[in-house]
């Protein structure tokens, strides 16, 4: 036996297993009224929406009606069809675009939400058989809200105009091909279809009924329009904060309050109407603006997905639309506001020049300044500085003009709002208001996001300060450790240019490097005439914003020899070696033959081989030199050291991309951390105390780890030789 009901209204109209027959009424629970916010009056028993003061009165009573969990349906086919029959059947026209559908053959559309007959009979007969006043009106909507929980805010709504159209208009038989009644589905399609010769509008129908069915029809096409937004996964509260205030089930409730009023045209008092269409427009209005709103955070979210796309790949683009994607609004067609300092020059670029973006607020250094002026004009390359700056107010601006008093002729960015690709900026470059440079060759790849400290530091030495070029100069043996040295100490840069000169570079604290000073005396004196002259330079006597530096400069030189795993060498253990021994009680040593390391010492071990000088000064004769001579004493100490301090040592603003990156546990925020500070640390294996600059490792926790002999491993041959104990 067919499933089919042949209802002379809805043909082919199938029963779904386990819903309700017609003529059973609706039920309804009485209103639930959570908790409500402090501005709230209390609610009204019965709830009546003709007087309610509040509409989040209605919104807190509903709301626990609705499955969050609902399944979400396509919509669109059924409600285009239905307003399609409605518009064709009273005298109202809509703004939104209709939908007119050709049921010729193979033309059946297959409609997603298929809600069985009976169920519209039973809300049609809710809506038409009951009198609908101010008493029970909130009753009877509440009772269709309970029918549909499991459906979501537009398919309730869809549904409801379904059923009202059962009443509403004059359908025809809808005549199905033979092949289409042959597909699955074909005779579950909820379609109304006007017969060719077109329906007028019933006499019943007064105008007023007329505007509130339009006024019904759009919001529920906005309804539709809005769950579509809830449910996109790939938008969320943070693209568009509106989305925080959900008013999808007030305005569900609405538009299915005045289906109610529409299907009971009778008993309503002209000055009802009047009330009606007053609150229908309001709300229609109030989803109108919510959904404006959205759209505009939509552009203004989609101009942010390509500026970010953009800055993420220039290559793509071009450098000028680089730099309208950074500074300007889209409808900016070129940049128009980059001048050559102090000129109208407008920006031009040939096909062989770099671009150096000097991205930064209006703090900065003169020292930023000065090491940009040394690369300006340097070869192929060109400065443009694009400040960024929230409130141009005439004090600020007054600022930006002396700052480019004290700048070259290099090009400045003179847009005097906040440039529009702040946000981009932000995500896709770590702008973090701290002064940066990007650097890109002409057909804008990106050579270096930050290239600032290599400029500042190393100058046209590494130009164009690419992460290769950067690496390969920081790997050559001791280079990292050369530059920063001849800055703090210029003396050095003369003194290693002879092999006779052996020069020892230390520090720590101040106690422990003046006693090893005063014993580099002694052997410079017992040394007079040797051909042997010693050299020192005690970081601790520098100034200490010159220490900084060269802290700083280490610290940088590590980090860019570990972008490019290619030129990773022995500089690598030895730049943490120095790094670590900074950390240390006590103090250190580099000793060097001319621009050659002899050694790095550290603590007593180094200490012991200056106060043991006598011991081994009649070696270097026979060894033939000083460094080879302290070089095998220094080793033949260290492996008598029973006790070793644990190795760390601390970076600094450091970029998150050359470590293991961690996603934020914020719910709603996804992004990766960024990595502002790392230590490491090392205790060769043992246990070692909460205190890692004072502590000495136990092995297994028992006593004091012993250093084996064969576990020190010299960088040259070591020579044995006897030494007195």
């Amino acid at each position: 036996m067919s499933n089919t009901i042949g209802s002379p209204q809805f043909p082919g109209i199938m029963v779904k297993p386990g819903e309700s027959r017609p003529g059973v009424p609706l039920t309804s629970h009485p209103a639930i009224i959570p908790d409500l916010p402090a501005d709230c009056a209390p609610p009204i028993s019965p709830l009546n929406p003709f007087n309610v003061p509040n509409d989040n009165l209605i919104s807190f009573n509903i709301s626990p009606l609705h499955n969050p969990q609902a399944i979400s349906y396509d919509v669109d086919s059924l409600f285009n069809v239905l307003s399609d029959i409605v518009i064709s059947t009273s005298t109202i026209s809509l703004d939104f675009q209709q939908v007119t559908l050709d049921l010729g053959q193979n033309k059946v559309p297959q409609v997603a939400l298929q809600p069985a007959y009976n169920l519209l009979s039973e809300i049609a007969c809710q809506m038409t058989c009951h009198s609908f006043n101010a008493s029970n009106a909130h009753k009877s909507v509440v009772g269709v809200l309970e029918k549909l929980r499991s459906y979501t805010w537009d398919a309730k709504a869809v549904i409801a105009l379904s059923a009202f159209a059962l009443n509403y208009v004059k359908p025809l038989r809808l005549t199905v091909a033979q092949e289409a009644s042959q597909k699955q589905n074909a005779l579950e399609l909820h379609l109304f279809t006007l017969a060719t010769e077109g329906i007028l509008p019933a006499q019943s129908v007064s105008n007023v009924t007329s505007n509130l069915v339009k006024i019904t029809l759009e919001l529920i096409k906005g309804i539709i329009t809005l769950e579509k937004l809830f449910v996109n996964k790939s938008y969320t509260i943070k693209h568009f904060p509106t989305l925080c205030n959900d008013s999808r089930a007030l305005y569900a409730y609405w538009a299915i309050f005045s289906l109610f009023v529409c299907a009971n045209q009778t008993g309503w008092e002209e000055i009802q109407y009047s009330w009606i269409l007053q609150k229908l427009n309001a709300i229609l209005d109030q989803l109108k603006s919510y959904l404006q709103k959205i759209r505009i955070q939509q552009v203004q979210w989609q101009h942010l997905i390509w500026r970010i796309e953009v800055l993420q790949k220039p290559s793509s683009v071009g450098i000028w639309q680089l730099l309208k994607a950074l500074i300007y609004p889209n409808n900016f067609d070129k940049p128009v506001t980059i001048f050559a300092n102090g000129t109208n020059e407008l920006l031009t670029l040939d096909e062989t020049e770099n671009l150096f973006l000097f991205i930064s607020d209006l703090e900065i250094d003169d020292e930023i300044i000065t090491s940009l002026t040394s690369i300006h004009g340097y070869k192929k390359g060109k400065i443009v500085w694009v400040p960024v700056v929230r409130d141009w107010t005439l004090e600020i601006k007054e600022k930006f003009k002396n700052l480019k008093s004290r700048m070259p002729s290099w090009y400045v960015v003179e847009y005097y709002s906040l440039i529009e690709g702040y946000q981009a900026l932000q995500q896709v470059w770590y702008y973090r208001d701290k002064p940066i440079v990007v650097v890109l060759d002409a057909s804008a790849n990106i050579l270096n996001l930050n290239a600032l400290e290599a400029i500042t530091l190393w100058g046209t030495q590494v130009f164009p300060f690419s992460h290769a070029t950067i690496s390969t100069f920081v790997s050559k043996p001791w280079n990292w450790f050369w530059s920063a040295a001849y800055k703090i100490c210029p003396p050095i840069r003369t003194w290693v240019t002879s092999e006779e000169h052996y020069v020892f570079f230390y520090g720590g604290t101040s106690e422990w490097t003046k006693q090893f000073g005063d014993h580099l005396d002694v052997i410079k004196m017992r040394l007079e005439g040797k051909n042997t002259n010693i050299q020192q330079c005690n970081l601790t006597l520098i100034e200490q914003n010159l220490q900084t530096y060269f802290w700083h400069s280490i610290r940088y030189s590590l980090l860019s020899i570990t972008q490019n795993v290619e030129t990773i060498n022995m500089n690598l253990s030895n730049i943490q070696m120095l790094l670590s021994m900074n950390t240390l009680n006590f103090g250190w040593a580099i000793v060097t033959n001319g621009q050659n390391i002899i050694l790095t010492g550290y603590n007593n071990v180094i200490m012991d081989v200056l106060q043991g000088f006598e011991y081994w000064q009649p070696s270097i004769s026979a060894l033939g030199s000083f460094g080879t001579a302290i070089y095998n004493y220094y080793y033949v100490q260290l492996a008598k050291q029973a006790l070793r301090p644990c190795i760390k040592f601390r970076l600094d603003n450091i970029p998150s991309s050359g470590l293991i990156q961690y996603t934020c546990p914020e719910p709603t925020c996804h992004h990766n951390m960024h990595i502002e500070s790392v230590t490491f640390k090392c205790c060769h294996g043992n246990i070692g105390t909460d205190d890692v600059d004072n502590a000495f490792p136990f092995e297994n926790g028992k006593g004091p780890a012993m250093i084996p002999p064969s576990a020190i491993k010299p960088r040259g041959p070591l020579i044995v030789t006897e030494y007195p104990r």
